[in-house]
C-alpha cells in the first residue's frame, strides 16, 4: 500500500480540484511466478497491489465469485485497500469487467487506482466511482465474521442479481431499439435503393435520349455534308461546263479570226496581184502606145517635108 499512498499524494491536488481521472507513470512488470496476469491489464495491477488475491481468477468480472469461492469476504461496502469489482459495462467499464484498488471512501463515492486493459500500456489511472448495482468489494481475509461474510455474500448476490436483471432489461431494450433501428435502416435502405433504381433508370433514359439526339445530329450533319458535297460537285460541274463552253467559244472565235485573217490575207494578195496585173497591163499598154507612137512618128514625114515634096497646085 506504500505505492498507493505515494500515488495518492501525487494525485490529491488534482482530485480535490475536481479531476475525475489522472494518468500516472506505468508500473514495472513483475515475473509470471509472482503475477500471472498480463502486464497492463487491470487484473495485473490489482494482483500487484493485493498479492493475497488469486493468481488465476480470470477476467475482472469473475473476481467477486472467485474471491467468495476462496473464502474472501465480498460485499457492496467499500473499504480502503479493497479490490473493487465492476461487472461488464457497469459505470462505463469494458465487457470483461474491471478491477481496481480502493484508496479512499467518501460516502457512496470512492477513489480507485488501476490499469486499463484497453490501453495495455501499464499506465496507472486514478478515478472516482460510486457504489451501486454491479459493484462489489473484495476485503482482506479475516476482516469480517462468518455471519458478516454470509450477509455480505447474500447482499452481494442480491446486488449482482439486481445488476444482472438491470443488465438484462437494458440488453432487451437495447436489442429492441437495435431491431427498431435495423428495421428503420432497412426501410431507409429499401427506399434509397428504390430511389437509386429510379435515378439510374432516369439517368439511363437521359443517356439513351442523349445518344439518340447525338446520332440524329450526326446523321443530319452527315446528310447536310453529303448534300453540300453534291451541290459543290454540281456547281463544280457547271463551272467546268461554263469554262469548257467559254474555251470552245474562245477557240471558235480564234479560229474564225484566223480564218478571217487568212481570207483577208488571201483577198489582199488577190487585190495586190490584180493591182500588179493591172499596173503591168497598163505599163505594157503604155509601152505599146509609146512604141506605136515612136513607130508612127518614124513612118510619117514631117509637114514641111511633105509640103516641099508636093508640087504646087495650079490656080
Amino acid at each position: 500500500m506504500s505505492r498507493i499512498k505515494i500515488l495518492l499524494s501525487m494525485a490529491t491536488g488534482l482530485l480535490s480540484a475536481g479531476a475525475l481521472s489522472l494518468v500516472l507513470t506505468p508500473a514495472q512488470p513483475a515475473s509470471a511466478a509472482v503475477n500471472a496476469y498480463s502486464y497492463g491489464q487491470c487484473t495485473y495491477f490489482a494482483k500487484m497491489e493485493r498479492p493475497d488475491v488469486g493468481n488465476s481468477w480470470g477476467d475482472a468480472r469473475f473476481w467477486d465469485n472467485s474471491a467468495r469461492a476462496a473464502g474472501f469476504p465480498v460485499d457492496g461496502t467499500p473499504r480502503v485497500g479493497d479490490v473493487v469489482v465492476f461487472e461488464r459495462g457497469v459505470q462505463g467499464n469494458s465487457p470483461y469487467g474491471h478491477v481496481g484498488i480502493v484508496t479512499s471512501v467518501n460516502g457512496s463515492n470512492f477513489t480507485t487506482v488501476s490499469m486499463w486493459g484497453n490501453e495495455g500500456t501499464g499506465k496507472i489511472h486514478v478515478n472516482i466511482h460510486y457504489t451501486g448495482p454491479g459493484v462489489s468489494f473484495i476485503h482482506r481475509l479475516g476482516t469480517g465474521s462468518t455471519a458478516s461474510a454470509k450477509s455480505s455474500t447474500a447482499k452481494a448476490a442480491a446486488t449482482k442479481a439486481a445488476a444482472a436483471k438491470t443488465a438484462a432489461v437494458s440488453a432487451a431494450a437495447a436489442k429492441a431499439a437495435a431491431a427498431k433501428t435495423a428495421a428503420v435502416n432497412t426501410a431507409k435502405a429499401a427506399a434509397a435503393k428504390t430511389a437509386a433504381t429510379k435515378a439510374a433508370t432516369a439517368q439511363a433514359a437521359a443517356k439513351t435520349a442523349a445518344i439518340q439526339a447525338a446520332a440524329a445530329k450526326i446523321a443530319a450533319g452527315k446528310t447536310a455534308a453529303v448534300n453540300a458535297a453534291k451541290a459543290a460537285a454540281t456547281q463544280a460541274a457547271a463551272k467546268t461546263a461554263a469554262i469548257q463552253a467559254a474555251a470552245a467559244k474562245i477557240a471558235a472565235a480564234k479560229t474564225a479570226a484566223v480564218n478571217a485573217a487568212k481570207a483577208a490575207a488571201t483577198q489582199t494578195a488577190a487585190k495586190t496581184a490584180a493591182t500588179q496585173a493591172a499596173a503591168a497591163k497598163a505599163a505594157a499598154a503604155k509601152t505599146a502606145a509609146v512604141n506605136a507612137a515612136k513607130a508612127a512618128t518614124k513612118a510619117t514625114p514631117t509637114k514641111a517635108a511633105a509640103t516641099k515634096a508636093q508640087p504646087p497646085k495650079k490656080k
